[in-house]
């Protein structure tokens, strides 16, 4: 088994960050006769969640209890570093959407105080730093956050919130009228429990559909589309206008 060096490693790397946005660009092309639209250029994270990621969580947990504002300081770098990679990579793969997951991010997981002293200013700055970039982030949630206000703050229909399946889809499209497109939340394939709630929201939104929901797969575990498995997503034909 080869073992790459630490220069190697790197190079390796650099390498295929280079490589990816014309394999994604070509990728794009490719399946344009699906019609289908494609959901993001670039996958990221929030700055704490990228430093949970390389420290641990339970030790950046720590850090933020003991060294609150340099901890405050090292996400803010991140936060104008990393939109900039997001956005750049997003556009060269023609593609203007990033993903942005709240992994070990969300108030529920940090609490309020954290999440509002640290994770969400730093959060903001690079959220608003891709949609100035003409980049549109798609927030994503791995669980039911209960009080979204806080997205209030983002500029308004600059932005897409992923719900996972345990949301409630119209309550959280409801509370974000004006203000953002909600993506959710059906698990696919659908078992009969999930097959009877699409047929009970389809009901719901045939007479009053809402203008900001994007019928789509959870969040928390989204549907990768590929020509093997597109028949599962039959389960959404309700939501389909025909004729």
């Amino acid at each position: 088994m080869k073992v790459h060096k630490e220069n190697d490693l790197v190079t390796d790397l650099e390498r295929r960050l280079a490589e990816t946005p014309s394999v994604v660009s070509g990728f794009v092309e490719e399946v344009e006769e699906w019609v289908v639209a494609h959901y993001c250029g670039v996958m990221g994270i929030t700055p704490i969640g990228y430093i949970t990621y390389y420290r641990g969580f339970n030790e950046t947990m720590m850090d933020i209890a003991k060294e609150r504002q340099k901890v405050y300081n090292a996400a803010m770098d991140i936060a104008r570093l990393y939109q900039k990679f997001l956005a750049g990579f997003a556009k060269s793969c023609k593609v203007p959407r990033a993903w942005v997951s709240f992994a070990n991010a969300t108030s529920a997981i940090v609490g309020d105080y954290y999440f509002e002293k640290i994770v969400w200013p730093t959060t903001k700055t690079m959220l608003e730093g891709l949609i100035k970039e003409g980049v549109v982030p798609i927030i994503q949630f791995e669980e039911d956050v209960k009080n979204l206000k806080f997205l209030g703050q983002l500029p308004k229909r600059s932005y897409i919130v992923h719900i996972s399946g345990d949301s409630d889809m119209l309550k959280v499209t409801e509370a974000l009228t004006n203000q953002a497109a909600v993506m959710g939340n059906f698990k696919v394939p659908a078992d009969q429990e999930e097959e009877k709630r699409i047929i009970d929201i389809a009901g719901a939104v045939t007479s009053n559909a809402p203008k900001n929901l994007i019928i789509s797969t959870e969040g928390g575990s989204p549907f990768i589309l590929t020509s093997n498995n597109v028949e599962k997503l039959s389960a959404l034909e309700l939501f389909l206008t025909k004729g």
